[in-house]
C-alpha cells in the first residue's frame, strides 16, 4: 500500500514539474512585447526591407506561427527555441515538419539550394545566422 502511494506521488510530482517547465519556457517568449520590424532592419542594414519582410513572412508561414507570435521573434532568437515555445517545449526532431517547411520556403523564395540551408542548420542556429546564410547563398 505504501509503495503504491509513493509511486503515485512520484508520478504526480514528475508531471507537475514537466507542466511547470513547459509553461514557463513558453511564457517567456510569448509574453515578450511585439518587436518592431526596425529591429530586423537595423540588424541587417545591407539587406532590403523587401528581403527581410519575405524572410519574416516565410518564418510565419513555414512554421505555422500566428502573427501574434511571429511579431515577437528577434533576429537573435534561436529557431529551435521558437519552435519549442510554440509547440509546447517538445524537442524538435531532425525533420520537424515546421522547420523543414520554413527552410524549404526560404530556399524557394530566395532561390537558394535547401541543402545549403540544411548544412548550416543546428540546434543553436539563430534567425540572424539563417538570414545571413540565405543572403550569402542567394
Amino acid at each position: 500500500m505504501f509503495k503504491a502511494a509513493w509511486v503515485v506521488f512520484v508520478v504526480v510530482l514528475g508531471l507537475a514539474i514537466w507542466f511547470y517547465k513547459r509553461r514557463t519556457s513558453r511564457s517567456d517568449f510569448i509574453s515578450r512585447h511585439v518587436v518592431d520590424k526596425k529591429v530586423w532592419y537595423d540588424a541587417f542594414p545591407q539587406a532590403s526591407k523587401e528581403r527581410i519582410d519575405t524572410f519574416i513572412a516565410s518564418l510565419q508561414e513555414g512554421m505555422a506561427l500566428p502573427s501574434s507570435i511571429a511579431t515577437r521573434v528577434l533576429p537573435s532568437d534561436k529557431v529551435v527555441d521558437v519552435y519549442k515555445a510554440v509547440y509546447g517545449g517538445k524537442e524538435p526532431l531532425v525533420d520537424a515538419p515546421e522547420i523543414e517547411t520554413f527552410l524549404e520556403l526560404l530556399a524557394t523564395r530566395f532561390d537558394v539550394p535547401v541543402e545549403i540551408l540544411d548544412a548550416h542548420f543546428h540546434n543553436d542556429t539563430t534567425f540572424e545566422e539563417l538570414f545571413e546564410n540565405v543572403m550569402k547563398a542567394g
